[in-house]
């Protein structure tokens, strides 16, 4: 773990021993249930968290969907003809055709695979506008958590610590994208590298032992380079409370 990080982590506990008690006790309030899991806060914070597996998302990577399904995704979770979810289509609407990738693209043959997180300076057909799989750490949220008037406050963009709580492996990242309904626990296959977690989408995940905590209004709705979610993420983890308190509460929440 970084020393910068640590010392974030530290330093957020140290400032609240003094009118929060025990810095390392974590005060869960019930925010909302989601397919079965409870998503809380800590007492007197915003911040969300809950506990879960990860679900592998390949959704945004260039080679995450083929139409002969040799992608690293199956063709299916990308949708059907007349129904597509996670690829681009003619006139963007689910029933339209799907946007195949040119000779200049990252992965020519392959569908132009979409998140809900965009970078609208450019083209829908532009396999860059989306946030990359492969290459960049996200989380996708259920829609109960992402719904306009949502208890959650959260919105596609605000960032996330994300914990292993087996290795002891922690990531930042950002709300890129929204999962499949009654899934709570999905990310990249970047977030699920730097976590220790097998990546493959077809194959790979964890199907328990990995903490989430969400920062509602940390984002500005846009992606982000890698090395802004890392700074902003360890301040926003520091304020919380550190690391510390971020484990206790992946305790509380099992």
């Amino acid at each position: 773990m970084c020393p910068s990080l640590c010392a974030v982590a530290l330093f957020g506990a140290a400032a609240r021993a003094e009118d929060a008690g025990n810095p390392l006790e974590c005060r869960p309030e019930k925010v909302i249930e989601v397919a079965g899991e409870t998503v809380w806060r800590h007492k007197g914070q915003e911040a969300l968290f809950f506990r879960n597996g990860l679900a592998i998302a390949a959704a945004g990577a260039p080679s995450a969907y083929h139409p002969e399904d040799k992608g690293l995704d199956a063709l299916a979770n990308a949708g059907k003809p007349g129904a597509w979810l996670r690829v681009a289509t003619v006139g963007g609407k689910p029933d339209g055709k799907p946007l195949v990738q040119g000779p200049k693209d990252p992965a020519p043959g392959f569908y132009v695979s979409v998140t809900a997180l965009q970078d609208e300076s450019r083209q829908r057909k532009d396999p860059r506008r989306y946030v990359n799989s492969d290459q960049v750490e996200y989380v996708a949220l259920p829609p109960e958590l992402l719904e306009a008037g949502s208890k959650s406050g959260v919105k596609l963009g605000d960032l996330a610590a994300i914990l292993n709580v087996v290795n002891g492996k922690l990531a930042f990242g950002v709300v890129a994208d929204q999962s499949e309904n009654g899934v709570i626990g999905a990310g990249s296959i970047a977030l699920a590298r730097t976590l220790g977690i097998p990546a493959e989408p077809r194959t790979g995940g964890a199907k328990a032992n990995v903490a989430y905590l969400v920062f509602p209004k940390s984002g500005n709705g846009k992606p982000r380079k890698a090395t802004t979610v890392q700074k902003h993420g360890e301040r926003l983890l520091g304020e919380f409370g550190g690391l510390p308190l971020f484990t206790a509460c992946a305790t509380k929440a099992r």
